[in-house]
């Protein structure tokens, strides 16, 4: 009788273990699944902004930082109170550089000066082409924050 008991508990531990295992294998298995449709997604490249930063190839602008320095303060254009009034704080603004490498959806996200942020948002609207970002051998559009020191 107690080998009985013994064999028929031995028996129900192995079949309960074996579900346990089978659960995990199951959930392993979606789990890999899971990570390969997430990386299989089809991605629109035509209406797709990709940060920049995150892309193979990021956007720029001919020239570079000192370019887009010396456009800026070039065209815009405040007064003394006004550059007062922002002290020595930068201003934010974000855009999307379009494939074509034109900016769009220009927002100031920081400023201390209404006047200077829609001199800076003319300036940005009537800006040169930059050379869009890439992905995958596509150019794609892309976000992008611009840091503006007016005082410098």
């Amino acid at each position: 009788m107690k080998n009985l008991i013994l064999l028929f508990t031995l028996i129900i531990t192995t079949i309960s273990f074996a579900q346990t295992e089978n659960q995990v294998n199951r959930e392993e298995t979606r789990t890999a699944d899971e990570k390969i449709e997430a990386t299989s997604q089809i991605v629109n490249y035509d209406n797709e902004i990709f940060k920049a930063g995150s892309i193979e190839v990021n956007p720029d602008y001919p020239g570079g930082a000192e370019a887009i320095n010396a456009y800026l303060k070039k065209k815009i254009k405040v007064s003394k109170e006004e550059l007062e009034k922002q002290g020595s704080q930068k201003v934010f603004a974000q855009f999307v550089i379009e494939k074509n490498g034109r900016l769009s959806d220009i927002k100031i996200l920081r400023s201390n000066s209404n006047e200077l942020s829609e001199e800076f948002t003319k300036a940005l609207k009537t800006m040169p082409k930059w050379n869009p970002g890439k992905q995958n051998n596509k150019i794609v559009r892309s976000s992008y924050i611009l840091i503006y020191q007016p005082n410098s």
